[in-house]
């Protein structure tokens, strides 16, 4: 990482002087902890030198390419006259075509798939080459959030929306504390009938600056804070006490669902 840096501050210096442009990638393997686990060391280690191999076959002369963490390359684009969307785009299809072509492993076949995120320095209002590649990396988990092989680039939308993830990230535990996090009931309806018969727990963040929140905007938070186990807990007393008064008032809701998480799945004392 220390050595492309370098390297991206470079370009972006001789950039700068000649008014060309440039662009940083990011080029993850989807889920490759999970492709390690099932092919085992030795064949994660051949996962992670085809695409390798895969990578510098498909940029130009001239690009710089790193692994900078398992499964994980970045690339930056040699100076150019000016990098366009189309210029980034056919070079993000290329990759992905290279790297998704499937990996020979003792008589089977590993099918890998990659998200790309991207930032040029215009984006990042020219800042230097760390906060071109954190862009790149923030575009890359925004394309991760949307289902692998998912490709975005940065912008200010993406910004604000990390800005507010890591904020809630430290908000999560005062928030299930305080009740913010409650359940919406969504009713389940009977094809046949029309009839309700009963309803599912969805989870809703009442934020006092964000508004309501669905699980899409907070439950990266939720996990990066540890709380998921908490989180199912909570949404399932409240609706085990949403039962409770619907009873007392004589309605009849026969079940409601609730979603759990793997990690509460887990837990022995869940049943109970």
């Amino acid at each position: 990482r220390e050595s492309f840096l370098a390297k991206l501050e470079t370009t972006l210096m001789a950039a700068g002087a000649t008014a060309p442009s440039t662009a940083c990638l990011v080029v993850e393997i989807d889920a490759f902890p999970d492709l390690a686990a099932r092919w085992g060391g030795e064949a994660s280690d051949r996962i992670l030198r085809r695409p390798a191999e895969r990578v510098l076959t498909t940029v130009r002369r001239g690009d710089i390419v790193a692994c900078i963490g398992e499964g994980r390359f970045a690339i930056t684009l040699h100076p150019v006259a000016s990098v366009k969307l189309d210029i980034v785009m056919s070079l993000v299809d290329r990759l992905q075509k290279a790297l998704s072509e499937p990996i020979a492993i003792a008589g089977a076949a590993a099918h890998p798939t990659v998200s790309v995120g991207f930032a040029t320095p215009a984006q990042t209002d020219f800042g230097g080459s760390t906060c071109l590649l954190d862009a790149a990396l923030t575009a890359l988990i925004e394309a991760r959030r949307h289902g692998p092989g998912g490709v975005r680039g940065y912008s200010d939308r993406i910004k604000s929306s990390s800005q507010l993830r890591h904020g809630l990230a430290e908000d999560v535990e005062e928030a299930l504390a305080a009740g913010d996090i409650r359940p919406w009931f969504q009713p389940q309806v009977s094809a046949d009938t029309g009839a309700v018969t009963g309803f599912e727990a969805l989870a809703r963040w009442h934020h006092p600056e964000a508004g309501v929140l669905t699980p899409a905007d907070f439950l990266p938070a939720v996990a990066a804070a540890g709380c998921m186990g908490r989180l199912g807990e909570c949404i399932l007393v409240q609706s085990l006490r949403a039962i409770q008064e619907w009873d007392m008032a004589g309605c009849s809701v026969p079940s409601v669902a609730v979603n759990f998480s793997a990690e509460a799945l887990r837990d022995p004392t869940l049943a109970d």
